[in-house]
């Protein structure tokens, strides 16, 4: 129960209690609130928002803005698809600090194309490259072996293999483009395929009444061989056969020699090669053993002629 105060001194007395009773024990004091800097990404790309730190741990924020993940958070992530504009604002203690806006620059994602995986013949120095890189200001080269490029930084340039790439039997080429708003790379392989070996055998030298003369050719790295000649001879059981025959016509034993060439068939990558084997053809040794001789019984030795 209150009873009413009748005289001055009471009544002020109670007006001091109540207001003393009716002061905060404390003012709430203002903070700093970081949106962060101005960010720049590529569409859909995941990407943190706020400040190291944005404000206090205790403060409650609100973002604003496109795809977040979670706007109360004092550092979401946002997945914007275009250039878009974020605001933070921060309540603690009675106090709002903000909004602040942050802005976040979307670019398109590079595309970018070394050129498509060749196989080449391990004859060969250099290859020439036509790279594109889009969404980006241009690209740069690298190589996973030793060899060198003619200009790394320009999209269309030249390679020159290195003994070690070829003597590995592969090399990548990579380029990455630069200036955008990510470096995505591609790669260019290429494979060594290793030059055909062929041997058309040893020259041969043998008498013009020959019927047929043997062969032995030998064939690598390719699927096959085929003879041709410079005469008008033919090859038996057929030209493809490396160990066949040749039989030499009679132009051929006249003219004293004719030149087979075994090429090479089924190179792959590779040119064709070509070995050569010369037949001579000498002539037919004669013998004359003198004209017939009848003689006497009783003689000790006759002469030949």
């Amino acid at each position: 129960d209150y009873a009413p105060y009748s005289d001055l001194g009471s009544i002020n007395a109670a007006r001091m209690y109540m207001n003393a009773s009716l002061v905060p024990s404390g003012r709430p004091s203002l903070f700093t609130l970081d949106p962060g800097d101005s960010l720049f990404t590529c569409t859909d790309y995941p990407i943190e928002l706020g400040g190291s730190p944005t404000g206090p741990n205790d403060a409650t924020y609100a973002w604003t803005g496109p795809n977040l993940n979670d706007a109360t958070a004092q550092n979401p992530i946002a997945t914007p698809s275009d250039t878009s504009i974020y605001t933070v604002t921060a309540y603690r203690g009675g106090c709002i600090v903000g909004p602040y806006a942050v802005t976040v620059t979307v670019r398109e994602v590079p595309v970018v194309d070394a050129g498509s995986d060749v196989n080449l013949c391990n004859d060969q120095t250099s290859i020439a490259l036509t790279g594109t890189a889009t969404n980006s200001t241009g690209g740069e080269w690298s190589t996973s072996g030793t060899g060198a490029f003619a200009n790394s930084n320009s999209l269309n340039t030249t390679y020159t293999f290195s003994v070690g790439d070829v003597s590995f039997g592969s090399v990548d080429l990579y380029l990455t483009s630069i200036g955008g708003c990510d470096s995505i790379a591609d790669t260019l392989s290429i494979i060594f395929s290793p030059v055909p070996i062929i041997n058309a055998g040893l020259d041969i030298t043998t008498c013009k009444d020959v019927t047929s003369v043997g062969l032995n050719g030998s064939v690598t790295n390719a699927t096959g061989g085929i003879w041709t000649t410079s005469g008008s001879g033919s090859f038996n059981p057929s030209a493809n056969s490396l160990l066949g025959d040749y039989i030499p016509s009679s132009a051929d034993t006249a003219a004293g020699s004719v030149t087979l060439t075994l090429t090479t068939t089924g190179n792959g990558v590779c040119n064709a090669l070509m070995d050569d084997v010369i037949i001579t053809f000498t002539d037919i040794p004669t013998a004359n053993a003198g004209v017939d001789q009848t003689v006497c019984g009783d003689v000790s030795g006759i002469t030949l002629n």
